[in-house]
């Protein structure tokens, strides 16, 4: 907590040792606490009177944006995500061909274990897997009638998916309606961007901007994680077999 300023009413409470918030970590209220904001990086713009929106409205407007085939940055608990419509085959491809990643297959997120079980098969051992703490990625069997684009994961017939684990995707997720590719948030072969101000210098702007930029100040964030996703783990799971661990993301 040394590193996060409290507003004086948050410092009181976090000091009082009679105050139920005594030494709560994290303690913050809408004054002092984390918030979300939207910044223009494309040909798609933000609207409203100042150059970001905050907050819901960062959050509704990403959400339409993403529904527009725009390719957004969000920052989770390790760093940034690059995200996209994942029924969009036209935004997979320009999130593909802007990452430099053109065939290896994407992770997508899921707002809910019943719009999981709409794109794949899932066993009920691979759905304690999707719901454990970890918040891993899975791999399922893909089903034929799933809209997902096919060059989420080109000639493949399963498919890496996972849940929300922090607020900012649960949110996300609900208001966009549809399933989203998270992809780590760097160029093929470089680390992934932890920070904001990497996020604005450190990806290409040229010949067009790479993409708009949804962020939260985050100021209570531990981990930092490189690897394809800000999860602690990649799993793959077969029914009826033991769980294979294809990958771990390494913590910083």
């Amino acid at each position: 907590m040394g590193q996060f300023q409290m507003c004086p009413e948050c410092q009181r409470e976090y000091d009082d040792p009679l105050d139920r918030r005594f030494h709560a970590q994290p303690n913050a209220c809408p004054v002092c606490g984390p918030y979300v904001w939207l910044a223009p990086g494309s040909k798609f713009q933000v609207t409203g009177s100042s150059p970001e929106l905050s907050n819901g409205d960062a959050i509704l407007q990403a959400a339409e944006l993403l529904r527009e085939g725009a390719i957004v940055a969000l920052k989770g608990l390790g760093g940034f995500h690059l995200a996209c419509d994942a029924t969009n085959a036209e935004a997979v491809a320009c999130l593909r061909e802007r990452k430099g990643r053109p065939h290896k297959p994407l992770a997508v997120m899921m707002a809910t274990l019943e719009e999981v079980r709409h794109h794949c098969q899932v066993s009920g051992a691979e759905e304690e897997l999707l719901t454990s703490r970890e918040c891993p990625i899975v791999l399922l069997p893909w089903r034929e009638e799933s809209n997902v684009a096919r060059n989420v994961a080109p000639g493949y017939c399963h498919l890496g998916v996972m849940l929300p684990y922090t607020p900012l995707h649960h949110v996300l997720l609900r208001d966009v309606g549809r399933p989203l590719v998270m992809t780590s948030g760097n160029l093929s072969e470089e680390p992934i961007c932890q920070t904001n101000e990497r996020s604005w210098s450190g990806w290409p702007t040229s010949p067009t901007p790479f993409c708009s930029t949804i962020a939260t100040s985050s100021p209570l964030r531990r981990l930092g994680v490189d690897g394809v996703t800000n999860s602690k783990l990649q799993v793959a799971s077969y029914a009826g077999k033991p769980t294979c661990n294809l990958q771990r993301a390494t913590c910083n």
